[in-house]
């Protein structure tokens, strides 16, 4: 549910990176240090993305080659602190073809297509080869349990043995760091999509959770009982709700900043998916608050009176 804008320097302002490189001091290459390669390529990155808040996510002092699930979750708390929206861990292959690639969380199609646009302009502006990007579900720092970032990836920028001399290099860290900083600056979110699990979207009532490959993120929240109500609140511009629609499903009360309300029908005679049902519209930067509540209403062709969250499409951050 990304939506990517190039060189769009009103999606830059204000957007956080967290910043991951490798723990890794392995991979049986005499002499290699993944974590002093990584771990430089990510630092002068950061230096090239003023337009960007940078957090550098490395527990270096809990164990730096160690990659214990202690240091990965301080990791990802400071991260998840620093309200990041995108999260990059940076690492490099081993005993692979020369090129790079990338891995993201199994289902998260929005860090999948980020992936893939920033390591096919790395890959262009360095000559190297895209390798592409594959799902994995063990990844600790990628685990939307554990790291909240809308976006969340890891590439692989290069091979330990094929692009030796490059990685080995400070020449060639600073070639690396210039073409990822202008493939970041150049994939810029405008939206940053949350799914309805994440903890920060306060739940009142009993909601329940369906799964669907159709539904955004593989899953949706819905609810048909009184009192029940959720609440999103962010720091941005702009808010959108993403809802299914349904012949089973009534209309809704919406509020903005404790405002008037506005009802939303989310009834359709065919079920929809990943449907923008509402929006804030445009509006002032700062603090806001959403309420979506359960009203028991529907329209006469309407057979139930469920509501649903699919999840918030958001230009700035939850809080």
């Amino acid at each position: 549910m990304t939506v990517s804008c190039a060189g769009c320097s009103s999606a830059v302002t204000g957007t956080v990176i967290a910043w991951n490189p490798s723990h890794q001091d392995d991979t049986g290459t005499n002499g290699w240090h993944e974590y002093v390669v990584c771990g430089d390529i990510a630092r002068r990155t950061m230096t090239l993305l003023p337009g960007f808040t940078n957090v550098l996510c490395w527990k270096t002092g809990m164990g730096l080659t160690s990659g214990s699930d202690a240091a990965l979750k301080a990791e990802c708390d400071r991260a998840n602190a620093a309200h990041a929206q995108i999260f990059i861990a940076v690492h490099a292959n081993g005993d692979s073809p020369s090129g790079v690639s990338g891995e993201y969380h199994t289902g998260d199609s929005s860090s999948a297509g980020y992936a893939q646009a920033l390591l096919r302009s790395v890959a262009s502006t360095m000559g190297m080869v895209y390798l592409g990007v594959v799902a994995k579900s063990d990844l600790y720092v990628l685990n939307p349990t554990k790291n909240k970032a809308p976006i969340r990836i890891l590439l692989e920028l290069g091979d330990n043995v094929a692009d030796r001399t490059l990685l080995m290099s400070k020449e060639g860290r600073q070639r690396l760091a210039t073409a990822l900083a202008k493939a970041v600056r150049d994939n810029a979110p405008s939206t940053f999509c949350y799914e309805q699990e994440d903890t920060r979207l306060l739940y009142t009532g009993a909601w329940t959770v369906g799964s669907s490959t159709s539904d955004s993120g593989g899953s949706v929240r819905y609810t048909n009982t009184s009192g029940s109500s959720v609440t999103a609140t962010f720091n941005g511009t702009y808010l959108a709700w993403l809802a299914k629609k349904s012949p089973f499903y009534g209309k809704t009360k919406v509020t903005v900043d404790g405002g008037d309300p506005v009802t939303v029908d989310l009834y359709s005679a065919t079920t929809l998916y990943e449907q923008k049902a509402w929006s804030t519209g445009p509006l002032a930067s700062g603090k806001h608050t959403v309420k979506i509540q359960w009203t028991g209403i529907k329209n006469t062709s309407a057979t139930a009176t469920n509501i649903d969250l699919d999840g918030v499409d958001v230009i700035g951050s939850l809080r």
